[in-house]
């Protein structure tokens, strides 16, 4: 078992693949889960009928964005996760999770609480977020997973690709992210380094 995925983000993104991206090659990813795991996947419904409280096993997730990905370029994944995680973000911080982001929207805080919000999708990882005063009027937040039993190289561009939206809703102005380690890579951990204007 490779730990398991909530069905909150999980239904996100099958919604954004449905009005952004490839809809034929989604049915088809689909389609094929639905074989695979008939009790969980409903291709006939929107979000492919995942529900949002529920846990759904991460190999399931992976077999669906392996579909989604398929014979595209590493920069046309990055073009998709970066597109995502902007559209996915946007709605739950507005929406679902809105209480609960309100309650750390300042980057100190979100440096506290940041596992509350990774608890939310995934049932293992730890997250340690740190943050340092950058160069040029900046700040730099180095944001560090391990122990993430559920990862897969494009549900980790998702998360990176995420810090700026959140970020930003935090106020924060010129966000930049780069991944630094992934354990797609061979590296222990995986691990982002956010820069972000520290006037806020």
């Amino acid at each position: 078992m490779k730990g398991h995925v909530k069905g909150a983000v999980l239904r996100e993104f099958v919604l954004f693949c449905e009005q952004h991206d490839d809809r034929a090659r989604l049915a088809r990813a689909l389609g094929a889960l639905h074989e695979a795991y008939p009790s969980d996947v409903d291709p006939e419904r929107s979000g492919g009928g995942f529900l949002a409280s529920r846990w759904y096993p991460a190999e399931l997730v992976h077999v669906l964005v392996d579909e989604t990905i398929a014979g595209r370029s590493p920069a046309e994944q990055d073009a998709i996760a970066k597109h995502a995680a902007s559209v996915i973000m946007g709605r739950t911080l507005r929406g679902v999770y809105k209480f609960l982001f309100s309650a750390f929207a300042t980057p100190d805080l979100y440096a506290r609480h940041a596992q509350k919000l990774w608890s939310l999708h995934y049932d293992n990882g730890s997250v340690h977020i740190e943050n340092k005063l950058g160069d040029s009027g900046s700040s730099v937040t180095h944001a560090r997973v391990v122990r993430w039993i559920s990862h897969h190289p494009f549900v980790c561009k998702l998360n990176g690709s995420a810090t700026m939206p959140i970020y930003e809703a935090m106020g924060c102005r010129d966000v930049r992210c780069e991944t630094i380690a992934c354990l797609a890579n061979g590296d222990e951990h995986c691990e982002w380094r956010v820069q972000w204007s520290r006037d806020v």
